[in-house]
């Protein structure tokens, strides 16, 4: 979030509800652009689809790919986006910006290879069709890229043209689609994947292109690009925290679909309508709040984080740095405070009116039930992922990590727990899980800001030595079979 946090400061500072609408507004497509982008469409085509006539068991299909692309794509990115932004924030500090954009291509050419092994081994026994099957596993790497894409454009302070390219992107999917509808008439299910594949296509183009405008034009060799897998050897607990995140994100979906309650799409695709429905609706709820954080994480806290950081590498008065910390915790702790309110209007006005609506557009009473309940293991759930961003903030990986572990192993055993107790319970072991792993990033927070100061200090090595493990030795190899080419 460094990058963005300098725009939403200046925009901030000028007065007025223009400038105010413009920083949310930057906030929200920055952080939130991916994940809209990817609503609107599941939205969007399922509503096309189904006013064209298209069968229940096609458009089920459809949503099927959309959210096996989404999740697996999450899942897959999550620890090398997470490795990314610490590389970028490195590059960043020691001025060594041409090292940016190699970075970008070894990570998503990583990806892309964990993609296609992945969603191989997958197809290897499905008997769908192969045209399904390749338009998928372009859709799935082209998503992934757009993840790893979004880490490196809140670095580039063109927030005009990353919202064009959003906007071209879903443009040209859904121009695309009717177009291969009423001109070319080609089937309504493989227009409407066709259409995601150009359309993902061009903005993932679009977005390379200006990363490379930014941090691109000096020369590089190939086995630059694979510098940061050493970062895998230094911050490892990043990997984990961001796979087991968002593992821990979907893993209570994973136990309904397979469990007698879910169904399989095509002998393929296993889901669970009644359930992964819910959680689509209840996660809507959320979105509000992650732009806020942003924020507020970056025009509030950063300024006293950054001061009480900057008195204790320069010498600053123990009275001076105990009253930079001070303001430091006071204002983090006022805005948690802030979010946690904000979010429980939220959270309340949405099951008030989700109760009332949700049947109106197809929802049963026991998936209306099943989002009351994900609404408040959603408020749980941001809350822990708030906390557990500041720990990241303060370099505290190990806690971060112990976080993301808890609420995987939580989410998974509470979900089973849940399916065994039956109906009345469903929905309840994510809501057990995000609320105890709430309480447990609190108390982690809570004890490293009391140590702080000694965090600081006292714990920092007299040598810095740098790590070199497996990857390191990897990447030392590369480069010296790349020098013998």
């Amino acid at each position: 979030m460094a990058g963005i946090g300098f725009e939403l400061r200046g925009l901030f500072k000028e007065r007025g509800l223009f400038y105010n609408f413009k920083a949310y507004f930057v906030s929200s497509v920055v952080t939130s652009g991916p994940t809209l982008l990817c609503i609107i469409l599941i939205i969007g085509m399922q509503v096309l689809l189904k006013n064209m006539g298209e069968s229940f068991i096609n458009i089920q299909y459809f949503i099927s790919i959309m959210i096996y692309c989404f999740a697996f794509s999450l899942i897959i990115t999550g620890g090398f986006v997470l490795l990314a932004a610490r590389y970028i924030s490195d590059c960043i500090y020691r001025k060594t910006l041409g090292k940016i954009f190699p970075s970008f291509f070894g990570v998503t050419v990583i990806v892309l290879i964990i993609d296609f092994v992945l969603a191989n081994i997958f197809y290897l026994t499905s008997g769908i069709n192969d045209f399904v099957k390749i338009y998928s596993i372009i859709l799935l790497g082209e998503i992934s890229i757009i993840w790893i894409e979004s880490i490196y454009i809140t670095t580039i302070k063109d927030y005009l043209s990353i919202f064009i390219s959003f906007f071209i992107g879903i443009a040209v999917m859904f121009s695309v689609f009717l177009g291969l509808v009423y001109w070319i008439h080609i089937d309504n299910f493989f227009s409407a994947l066709l259409s995601l594949v150009i359309g993902f296509l061009v903005m993932a183009i679009l977005f390379a292109i200006k990363i490379y405008k930014v941090y691109g034009g000096t020369r590089f060799s190939v086995t630059d690009c694979f510098e940061i897998i050493t970062s895998i050897d230094e911050h490892p607990e990043l990997l984990v925290t961001g796979v087991l995140y968002y593992l821990g994100m979907y893993v209570h979906n994973f136990v309904f679909w397979f469990s007698d309650k879910g169904m399989v799409i095509k002998d393929t695709f296993r889901i669970a309508p009644f359930y992964d429905v819910a959680l689509f609706y209840a996660f809507l709820s959320i979105i509000p709040i992650t732009v806020i954080f942003v924020v507020k994480v970056e025009t509030s806290f950063y300024p006293r984080y950054k001061e009480y950081y900057s008195l204790t590498q320069s010498n600053g008065s123990v009275k001076d740095i105990e009253i930079a910390r001070s303001e430091m915790i006071t204002t983090l702790l006022i805005e948690l405070r802030y979010l946690i309110e904000v979010q429980l209007f939220i959270s309340f006005t949405f099951i008030a009116f989700g109760r009332k609506l949700l049947p109106m557009v197809g929802l049963s009473q026991l998936s209306t039930d099943i989002f009351s309940i994900l609404i408040l293991g959603s408020l749980c759930y941001i809350i822990m992922y708030f906390l557990l961003i500041i720990l990241l903030y303060f370099d505290n990986k190990k806690n971060a990590m112990h976080i993301a572990i808890t609420f995987f192993s939580l989410n998974l055993i509470f979900t089973l727990i849940s399916l065994f107790l039956g109906e009345s319970f469903y929905g309840y072991g994510f809501f057990a899980a995000a609320i105890i792993s709430m309480v447990f990033a609190y108390f982690k927070l809570s004890y490293f800001l009391e140590e702080i100061d000694y965090y600081t200090f006292a714990s920092q090595p007299i040598f810095i030595k740098n790590k070199e493990g497996r990857f390191g030795k990897l990447y030392k190899y590369m480069l010296l079979k790349g020098r013998k080419i």
